[in-house]
């Protein structure tokens, strides 16, 4: 390899983080750093790393796409994601129905990461986002059997070419998902390495604020 990994470093000079602007409950401030990735115009600001875990105990981890935050059962907010039911991630969360998001904001130097409970979103919650999908989107959602062996793309093409002329329904297989978070941590990065990083923890009446060692 011609790069030269060990060597590839950025010096941050970003602003560091201060405890007391930070409110008692996360959410809040995810979606203040969420809404600044976006008007610097970062590409797809909404993007996170989805981590789960398979029935040996193995991590797997893949992008996807936050769409929406609402309320989980409990009360507290989640981010919400959809996909198929019967695909990796989606056998592992039926499995084990716990998870880690990481926003990655590498062009401002932020990261926040949160892990918790899953949720499967309800049917009428689901329809409300297929329903506004992209329609070729909704199409590729309903020929799509993810995760599954293909003999050769056209098999999926030709699918998908089958069902253009279909009114698209969401299929019982694809929905959403609400991660329910109890630990966020946000990351600023900071000169000589010494980057600030903030933990919420969540315990059974609030949340607990630290500042973790970079």
């Amino acid at each position: 390899m011609e790069i030269d990994l060990a060597r590839m470093r950025k010096e941050y000079e970003d602003a560091g983080l201060d405890e007391a602007d930070f409110g008692p409950e996360p959410m809040p401030h995810f979606e203040q750093w969420l809404s600044a990735a976006h008007e610097a115009k970062l590409v797809e600001p909404n993007a996170m790393v989805l981590s789960t875990v398979d029935p040996d105990g193995a991590p797997t981890g893949r992008w996807v796409l936050c769409k929406g935050i609402s309320t989980g059962a409990n009360g507290q907010l989640g981010v919400e994601f959809y996909t198929n039911y019967n695909s990796q991630k989606g056998r592992h969360l039926a499995d084990r129905p716990v998870a880690s998001v990481t926003f990655g904001w590498l062009a401002v130097n932020r990261q926040v990461r949160m892990q918790g409970s899953i949720e499967v979103m309800t049917a009428e919650e689901s329809d409300i986002y297929f329903a506004k999908r992209p329609p070729l989107s909704q199409i590729g959602a309903m020929v799509s059997d993810q995760s599954e062996v293909l003999a050769d793309r056209s098999v999926l093409e030709a699918a998908f070419a089958a069902a253009e002329s279909e009114t698209p329904v969401r299929p019982d297989h694809w929905g959403g998902y609400r991660l329910v978070p109890n630990v966020i941590e946000f990351w600023q990065g900071r000169r000589s390495r010494l980057h600030d990083r903030i933990r919420y923890t969540h315990n059974t009446d609030n949340w607990i604020i630290d500042r973790l060692a970079p």
